[in-house]
């Protein structure tokens, strides 16, 4: 991994062009899930496991530790980092209802059950509080660092609302998609509610939701195949379309770069957009990974979660001469690198790690 730091450090910095060099490296764990990824506030990674019934914490030494769940099979989901400095988790399964988590840099959980039998989203809110959707009660959630929970109804037909995803806006309010309805929420934290319509036809499905380095909100529309950009005003400034067909947006997040990166579910693959709305997409080395949201890491990569059992960082390098060898040690032009080392706390295991290099070459579209 030497080597590999040595060719990327100092890339990230200012604005880091869609024409350069990508190379998408995945650590295999094995027996895994992962469903949700976070930089914790120790610097590290943090992962929510579904396969172990999970946490785990991931070093960028590729080192993992796993921190079993009180509770038994309850696919643990997305994951943020709270106002209170811990790590905090939706978890999908439950009967009746499904509980919201939290976690310690140290590993201690505390469960809190929740009112609801389906969540979706979380983030930290602007007033020290966690929120979250609350699906089958149509309505978004705020719970106390304490686990006290108060749940507000999204306006309309109740019936017809879906909050999918959510975020903590720029301007102090909570931004809500809404899949049914087609509308984008702002609420405030008093949980007054002011919607705005997405173009009608088709629905956008907005699915995914994040702030941009330009302020603005980038929103994931699976159902035309689009990115869209919101002024905190409600004002659409623009959609703009993946070049791959259907590709199936399954989660959105500010880089490191100051680009909006986004993984697509059905085409395989993560994907860049500038803040003047061109796209570039690069294949996932591995076929049906199953890609979640992107997360800026603590050592300015981009990483994400394939629930096919790995974990995988975008490392972004600069257009190198045709000459330049692919991770190539210095003095031994053909040398393999080394692959990074995987430990774990019960048995370790070296994983099969796959790297793929992206040049100019890669699908982009304006």
């Amino acid at each position: 991994m030497a080597v590999l730091a040595g060719l990327v450090a100092g890339m990230l910095a200012g604005l880091m062009p869609v024409s350069a060099a990508v190379i998408i490296v995945e650590y295999s764990i094995p027996n895994s899930g992962p469903n949700g990824i976070v930089t914790g506030p120790d610097g590290n990674l943090w992962i929510t496991d579904a396969g172990q019934n999970s946490i785990d914490r991931f070093t960028l030494s590729g080192a993992v530790t796993a921190y079993p769940l009180p509770t038994a099979n309850v696919i643990p989901n997305e994951i943020t980092v709270g106002p209170d400095g811990k790590l905090w988790f939706l978890e999908f399964n439950g009967a009746p209802t499904v509980k919201i988590g939290k976690i310690t840099a140290g590993g201690t959980v505390t469960e809190y059950t929740t009112n609801s039998g389906f969540t979706s989203g979380i983030t930290a809110g602007p007033d020290g509080n966690i929120w979250f959707n609350a699906r089958d009660l149509f309505s978004v959630a705020k719970m106390t660092p304490t686990g006290t929970e108060t749940d507000y109804p999204v306006p309309g037909n109740p019936a017809s609302a879906d909050p999918i995803a959510i975020t903590a806006g720029p301007d102090g309010n909570l931004w809500v998609t809404d899949e049914s309805q087609n509308k984008i929420w702002k609420m405030t934290t008093n949980g007054v509610f002011t919607g705005y319509a997405l173009p009608a036809s088709p629905n956008r499905g907005a699915n995914s939701i994040t702030v941009g380095a330009d302020g603005n909100l980038w929103i994931g529309e699976p159902g035309n195949n689009s990115i869209g950009r919101m002024t905190t005003g409600g004002l659409l400034l623009g959609e703009f379309p993946i070049p791959t067909s259907n590709a199936g947006v399954s989660g959105i997040a500010r880089g490191p770069d100051g680009n909006v990166w986004f993984t697509e579910n059905s085409a395989n693959q993560i994907a860049v957009v500038t803040p003047a709305g061109a796209i570039t997409e690069f294949p996932i080395p591995t076929a049906n990974s199953l890609p979640r949201r992107p997360t800026a890491g603590p050592d300015g990569n981009v990483w994400f979660p394939e629930n096919a059992g790995n974990i995988a960082k975008v490392v972004q390098r600069r257009q190198a001469p045709s000459t330049w060898r692919k991770l190539a040690p210095v003095g031994q032009p053909s040398a393999a690198p080394p692959p990074p080392w995987y430990t774990k706390t019960s048995p370790a295991t070296m994983p099969v790690v796959s790297t793929r290099r992206w040049s100019s070459s890669a699908s982009v579209r304006r």
